[in-house]
């Protein structure tokens, strides 16, 4: 063999082994490209996820004020009604109270 038909052979070699290489690289890009979109959706995901659940915080934070000004509201309503109720006690004694005195006045 001459050296001219080796240099064709290891040239012709060279060129095989580059259109493989570019095949191997081809393909790792690709994997790394589904990869990278794979990491992407998933991000973009856990981005929506983090929304939904910081807006139901403000919801939730937004029902617990409403529903803390309800309680502060119904419980002085509870002490007006306690103190009317008291109230009531004490006039419904002092008129038994009354009806118990004419009833002695009434026995002497």
């Amino acid at each position: 063999m001459s050296t001219e038909t080796i240099t064709l052979l290891v040239a012709l070699v060279l060129m095989v082994a580059v259109v493989g290489a570019r095949i191997g690289v081809t393909q790792l890009l690709r994997r790394m490209q589904e990869a990278i979109r794979q990491v992407e959706m998933e991000r973009q995901q856990g981005l929506n996820e983090l929304k939904a659940t910081h807006a139901q915080e403000k919801i939730a934070e937004k029902n617990k004020q409403s529903l803390l000004r309800k309680k502060s509201k119904l419980q002085k309503q509870q002490l007006g009604l306690e103190q009317e109720l008291k109230e009531f006690e004490a006039k419904k004694n002092r008129k038994n109270d009354r009806r118990i005195v004419v009833k002695e006045e009434e026995e002497l």
